[in-house]
């Protein structure tokens, strides 16, 4: 390929970075057809030297905007790296990392300028399907992955180096070429009923059932366990969203996230009562309450995030996929599960709606042994 060929014209202590200057010259408009290396050791304000075939040496011009672009790349020096998308080379360094978000960044961003005091990061929003459709239930306008296509993409073309998720929201499966290189260390992963104030929720309200706002299955099957009276409906919207909904009466009370109601400040608002679910009550969804972030498989944006990810909620995460996976299930399915890990042991718990009621089943083994124990505790779910 033309990218292995440069490469390989590119020798000597500083190959990597003579290579990725000359891809950063190449993305700003400069062709060089007849490459057989580069000197960067010598650069000009607006041209550089290179050899051709023959050992001839010819200057060549770059366009506009490339000296500041090189400028700034310039300030990196041997921790650079590559990472190669499918349409061009991409670069990302110690130095500088571009990070796609909606609506997490912050503390990734804490994280990376900790391990990497000299980091800068550069926000990109990005919205998706689901942002796009804000009042309208998720399976009327696609199943998994309306949270993360678009950040995805966004990887893949070479727009963004790091993808942040809430990884309950995100296919059990990602694109071809990426993967989830870290997590933030998991959150408090329970659900909370916030209701308004005043009501009574062992009563009806004067003969009125209560009504509740829930977009997911998993929820709504065990709320109507454990209260059969409640009228379960659909809601959309962002968390602040949902609260004017039952500020205004739309709905009696709504069923969120605590991690969710903690990072945005929201929880203990006076306006409203709140009834935290156990997980015995309330097992919660797959990658509830776990910041989750991509990359490209290979790569120095792989490479950091794998440094600031938390051991133990990655793999509570991975084994919590990987049984959605063996149900085939997704965020769109009454489907509720739990991988703990405390030191070396891991639980993995399950609750599935089955025949208008609930099937739980748990297994305990070792960390090391987690597909095992996953094994097990989908085999007892299946085989009853």
């Amino acid at each position: 390929s033309e990218c292995e060929r440069l490469l390989n014209a590119c020798d000597g202590p500083y190959a990597l970075r003579d290579y990725s200057i000359l891809m950063l010259f190449m993305s700003c408009g400069l062709r060089v057809s007849e490459l057989v290396s580069l000197n960067t050791t010598d650069l000009y304000e607006d041209h550089v030297r290179v050899l051709g075939k023959g050992n001839k040496e010819r200057v060549v011009y770059f366009g506009e905007g490339c000296r500041e672009a090189l400028d700034d790349y310039l300030m990196v020096r041997d921790e650079e790296k590559i990472i190669e998308s499918d349409k061009k080379a991409l670069f990302i360094s110690r130095d500088h990392c571009r990070i796609s978000v909606r609506g997490v960044q912050k503390m990734v961003e804490k994280k990376l300028k900790i391990a990497y005091p000299g980091i800068r990061t550069e926000r990109i929003i990005i919205n998706t399907i689901a942002d796009m459709h804000s009042e309208k239930p998720l399976a009327e306008f696609g199943g998994e992955g309306v949270f993360s296509k678009e950040l995805e993409r966004a990887l893949l073309d070479g727009r963004i180096d790091v993808a942040v998720h809430s990884a309950k929201d995100m296919a059990v499966n990602t694109a071809t070429g990426l993967a989830i290189s870290g997590v933030l260390k998991r959150e408090d992963v329970r659900d909370v009923l916030v209701y308004r104030k005043g009501l009574d929720l062992s009563l009806t309200v004067t003969g009125k059932k209560l009504r509740i706002g829930t977009g997911s299955p998993r929820r709504r099957c065990q709320i109507e366990a454990l209260y059969p009276d409640f009228i379960c409906e659909n809601i959309r919207g962002n968390v602040p969203t949902r609260l004017d909904k039952v500020r205004n009466g739309l709905y009696d009370g709504v069923i969120l996230a605590v991690a969710g109601l903690k990072r945005l400040d929201m929880l203990g608002l006076d306006e409203f009562e709140y009834r935290y679910f156990t997980e015995e009550e309330m097992l919660p969804a797959g990658g509830q309450a776990i910041i989750a972030i991509e990359t490209s498989v290979v790569g120095m944006a792989a490479e950091l995030i794998g440094e600031i990810s938390d051991a133990d909620s990655f793999l509570e995460l991975k084994t919590e996929q990987y049984v959605l996976r063996c149900l085939n299930a997704g965020c769109h399915e009454p489907i509720a599960v739990r991988a703990l890990v405390e030191g070396d042991k891991l639980t993995v718990s399950i609750v599935r709606a089955f025949e208008g009621g609930l099937i739980k089943v748990s297994r305990i083994g070792h960390r090391a042994k987690w597909k095992g124990t996953a094994d097990e505790a989908v085999g007892e779910l299946i085989n009853g």
